[in-house]
């Protein structure tokens, strides 16, 4: 059935639009580093020093001016530099005039070096115990049992610790580790094991790895320890396992679907996995992971022993650090200030990966769980922020579950087909190299001839999010659905002025019973209020704002009880039933009908539900088909208490989905006992 045209009332058909506001600033701003020089290759030779956590080591960088030079400067903390040489196109080293200054090593030339001349320097240095970068494990009197061990982590600027380097995402280089260490410890890095083979000295050897693709210093592995190792091929990929001796048994379990996962991601970006190998590390210590190219480390307590029966939660997270071999390594953002475009993209996938397994419901419950964070976090600063005091306070929910809401919301609004051609062309296009946030949008408008600059002004440029009022009420008379909008925003600081609205389309489904099929209705919202007048011939029996769940924005919607009651049963998208449940246990103040003003009014006092929405909530839980809602309804009903809420927590502790138990558990928990009559 196709319903007749519904008119559209512009309650403000013109308004100023006015500069977002100025958010409060982290610290300065930074741009793209400086690049007088570009560094082609770093060569480490490491003697590792276990027991007396130190490394001593002779750095070989071969680097090519880009423009007149008579400097170099080098980041490079704590190092003790004994000796620079330098030699330039082939020539003899030489003794270098340096500097060290704790923070960098600063080379001078005797007479500048022209463009495109091929410079190489060989630093000599030792670096002990580092406070980053490197971090070295051992037996202590307090925990005899600690493994000798060490591995690195160079995200964002902490490789400088141990590597001498242009230590910023924008520079790529291949890179090189000969490491001479005791020969009970195994060595893992980037790329290829090139050989292994007895050193000089008596029980030693000396791995050497070799990475021919270049790759940003932060992304530069090392991993020296005692593990028990499995070795398996995907396609013509060598992968491995490296797990703590004595714990082969758990490499099945936790890395049992890494072959499935590879697959996946290649057959949905379009590019095939892009290094010679990859290999899983587990190490000692507190630490999540860590996607270096070829060579993923992560904390040996994500081992499992046993998976759960869904087994998605960690496989999340596994697919997360392996999406950054394609975003964070193959294409890495130029600057932090774009480290979305590494974590928005690992994290979306965490939610396509869940789609593939579960189904699009899955899919559905991960974007909402990542909605409250990006909601959150991005409220009063943008995702792409270039000012800050250092990178790390740009690993928050902005970068991670903001990214992915945008990416989120841009599939929805090119569709699958074209969303996909995107990226496969975003990472062909950049394979190897760095981009920025205006890359992926011109790539997207490329493929698709959109104009995204909007979109991507809306989402990435500034903070905060909507916040929409949607209030349905029915005019018997004219027989038709009159629907006010009222879009706001999060302001960037309390007392702030309201920026002006985001651009958007709003999904709106209207059902009327068993008389055919929903009107559905596509929005494009641009004001602040909008008046919406829908003729139907009958009144709806449901309301389903955004039914698709593909909008970042808080959502508040005033309508009968009635309706919010079919939603919870009836709406086909789980997110959909997780807001009518949400509603409901609000109490009448959420689901009063609106009122005749622009867009309805609340109870300004909150009441409990009623004992029969109690019930349908109740209900709810032990009936709803997807574990997510019924997740969601347990912590619901914990906080409305009750019999009903009991006798349905009960059951619930024997659901067959284990997050559902565990929530069912923690709501009873929560409840106050039944009182117990009074003792004479």
């Amino acid at each position: 059935m196709t319903a007749d045209r519904p008119l559209r009332v512009l309650l403000t058909s013109a308004f100023l639009l006015i500069a977002a506001p100025e958010f409060v600033r982290g610290g300065p701003p930074h741009y793209a580093a400086d690049r007088p020089l570009d560094m082609q290759h770093i060569r480490l030779d490491l003697t590792v020093d276990l027991a007396g956590r130190r490394a001593d080591g002779v750095a070989t960088l071969r680097m090519t001016p880009l423009r007149t030079v008579d400097c170099v400067r080098l980041d490079a903390v704590d190092f003790e530099t004994r000796a620079v040489t330098w030699c330039v196109d082939g020539s003899p080293a030489i003794p270098a005039r340096y500097a060290d200054d704790g923070r960098g090593i600063e080379v001078v030339f005797p007479q500048p070096l022209a463009s495109g001349q091929d410079l190489t320097l060989l630093i000599d240095y030792t670096v002990r115990e580092p406070r980053a970068g490197l971090r070295f494990y051992g037996p202590t009197a307090e925990d005899p049992n600690v493994p000798y061990q060490l591995w690195s982590q160079g995200e964002a600027t902490d490789n400088r610790y141990w590597i001498p380097c242009f230590d910023h995402p924008g520079e790529r280089q291949t890179s090189e580790l000969v490491v001479t260490v005791d020969s009970r410890y195994q060595v893992v890095s980037n790329g290829r094991l090139v050989e292994k083979t007895a050193a000089a000295q008596p029980g030693r050897t000396v791995h050497h790895w070799l990475q021919d693709k270049p790759h940003a210093a932060y992304l530069i592995s090392l991993v020296v320890g005692c593990f028990d190792v499995r070795e398996e091929r995907w396609r013509d990929v060598p992968l491995s396992y490296w797990v703590p001796e004595g714990r082969a048994a758990d490499i099945a379990p936790t890395f049992g679907r890494t072959p499935q996962m590879l697959e996946f991601l290649s057959a949905r970006i379009g590019v095939p996995y892009p290094w010679d190998k990859y290999a899983q590390v587990c190490c000692y210590g507190g630490m999540g992971g860590m996607e270096n190219t070829s060579a993923l480390t992560l904390a040996e307590g994500y081992l499992v022993s046993q998976r759960e029966p869904d087994g998605l939660g960690f496989d999340c997270f596994l697919v997360h650090e392996l999406a950054h071999q394609w975003f964070g390594d193959l294409v890495t953002c130029r600057e932090w200030a774009h480290l979305w475009l590494n974590e928005g993209f690992a994290s979306y996938f965490e939610a396509l990966w869940a789609e593939q397994q579960d189904g699009p419901d899955a899919l559905a419950y991960v974007m909402f769980e990542m909605a409250r964070r990006a909601l959150a976090d991005g409220r009063h600063r943008p995702i792409v922020d270039r000012y800050y005091d250092n990178p790390g306070q740009l690993f928050d929910g902005r970068a991670y579950a903001k990214g992915a809401w945008v990416l989120h919301m841009l599939r929805a609004r090119l569709g699958d087909d074209a969303f996909w051609r995107v990226v496969q062309r975003y990472c062909t296009t950049y394979a190897l190299g760095t981009a920025e946030t205006v890359d992926l949008r011109r790539t997207a408008e490329q493929v698709t001839g959109r104009s995204l600059e909007r979109f991507f002004y809306d989402w990435t440029e500034r903070p905060g999010h909507p916040v929409l009022d949607v209030a349905l009420q029915w005019q018997e008379t004219g027989r038709s659905a009159q629907i006010d909008i009222r879009q706001t925003s999060c302001a960037a600081e309390p007392g702030a002025r309201v920026p002006e609205p985001f651009h958007f389309p709003l999904e709106l489904e209207l059902w009327q019973g068993e008389g055919g099929p929903p009107v559905r209705l596509t929005w494009e919202i641009t004001g602040s209020e909008e008046r919406i007048v829908v003729p139907l011939r009958c009144r709806p029996s449901m309301f389903r704002v955004d039914p698709g769940h593909t909008l970042l924005a808080e959502l508040r919607e005033v309508k009968p009880r009635d309706l919010w009651l079919a939603q919870l049963a009836g709406d086909p998208d789980p997110i959909g039933r997780i807001r009518a449940a949400q509603a409901l246990a609000a109490g009448p103040a959420a689901t009063a009908m609106a009122l005749p003003s622009p867009i309805g009014q609340r109870a300004t006092e909150e009441q409990p539900p009623s004992p029969a929405v109690t019930e349908a909530l109740a209900a709810a839980l032990g009936s709803d088909r997807f574990w997510g809602v019924r997740r969601e309804l347990a912590g619901l009903l914990g906080q409305i208490g009750g019999d009903a809420a009991r006798e349905a927590l009960t059951a619930a502790v024997q659901d067959a989905h284990p997050r559902v138990r565990e929530a069912g558990k923690a709501a009873l928990a929560k409840l106050q006992p039944t009182s117990a009559p009074d003792q004479p």
